[in-house]
């Protein structure tokens, strides 16, 4: 079987870095960006863009800088707290792969988002995300195990 190309997305290739304190949608020109995230201005979610072939390679990073309410990074149209039925029609919900390492690591599959935990306390814990198009694929890495969070409700 041949390798397929999935697609081609324009990238800023981590030389650009943004600060987030609010919520957030993020665009199809937001590919390669490092975000730093403020948790200090109470939750709030960040949302990635739609899921389609057009943003195959989309990807970004998200660095705790401070500590205090939860952050999601949420599939589109997911709110805050997730859904707790796949939503197929609306949103992109169920659609994300999580890894989460630190303290104790776990696998989630078909979660609606990643999130800094409300009980996150490594300044520097990451986030990072890609997609083939179809579905999102997330790591995040943290000192102890409430710095990163899966957000599945169902």
């Amino acid at each position: 079987m041949a390798n397929v190309k999935l697609g081609s997305q324009a990238s800023w290739n981590n030389d650009y870095a943004e600060s987030i304190t609010t919520t957030k949608q993020l665009a199809r020109g937001d590919s390669g960006k490092i975000f730093f995230v403020d948790q200090g201005s109470g939750a709030y979610v960040i949302s990635l863009p739609e899921l389609s072939s057009n943003i195959a390679g989309w990807n970004a990073e998200f660095i705790l800088r401070t500590a205090g309410d939860a952050v999601e990074v949420n599939c589109y149209g997911v709110p805050q707290g997730g859904i707790a039925v796949a939503d197929p029609v609306d949103t992109d919900s169920d659609k994300m792969y999580a890894v989460e390492i630190g303290h104790t690591e776990a696998v989630a599959s078909a979660t609606d988002g990643i999130a800094f935990g409300a009980s996150a306390t490594s300044i520097g814990a990451r986030i990072k995300v890609t997609t083939d198009g179809s579905s999102w694929y997330a790591m995040g890495f943290g000192g102890v195990a409430a710095d990163i969070v899966d957000l599945d409700t169902d």
